[in-house]
């Protein structure tokens, strides 16, 4: 399941209903079933995503608290794309994945629920944390090029 096979692989980790397979369906050629029941995703689901001549292997995996997420991709991947829907979130799934020396992306999804006023609020503590971060709405498809951007700058550094 986890072996490379493009020029970078980044794999998609994140508590049950935060948006991975809506995430991964707007980011890939992958049609994952998008549920919006607790733990619908059970095993990975890999998708491709071509972006300015760059081939990224990106993959869903299960949720991080249940029973069916896999260690072993959070350990080979290039990249983790660590997605919550909320400041809360980002500190729960960073404490289940320990100290991994992984480059990550925080993908603060559901971007569409929040307004300007709060968007600049999470964007000053995310940036004040000094993280790589990006909001991003999957419905709405805001901050999905910023993403790929992203994903592609840590490619070539």
């Amino acid at each position: 399941m986890g072996i490379k096979k493009e020029d970078m692989q980044a794999v998609i980790v994140g508590k049950t209903n935060s948006g991975k397979s809506a995430l991964l369906n707007s980011l890939t050629n992958a049609k994952p079933e998008v549920s919006s029941s607790s733990f619908s995703t059970i095993l990975p689901k890999i998708g491709m995503m071509h972006y300015k001549g760059t081939n990224i292997q990106i993959i869903e995996n299960p949720a991080i608290e249940s029973e069916y997420y896999d260690r072993g991709l959070t350990h080979t991947t290039d990249t983790l794309l660590i997605l919550a829907s909320s400041l809360e979130d980002i500190k729960e799934i960073e404490e289940r994945l320990g100290d991994r020396n992984k480059k990550r992306i925080i993908v603060l999804n559901k971007s569409d629920l929040l307004n300007e006023n709060e968007k600049r609020k999470v964007y000053s503590t995310l940036q004040s944390k000094k993280y790589n971060f990006v909001l991003v709405s999957s419905l709405t498809r805001e901050g999905l090029e910023d993403l790929k951007t992203n994903c592609l700058c840590l490619l070539v550094n």
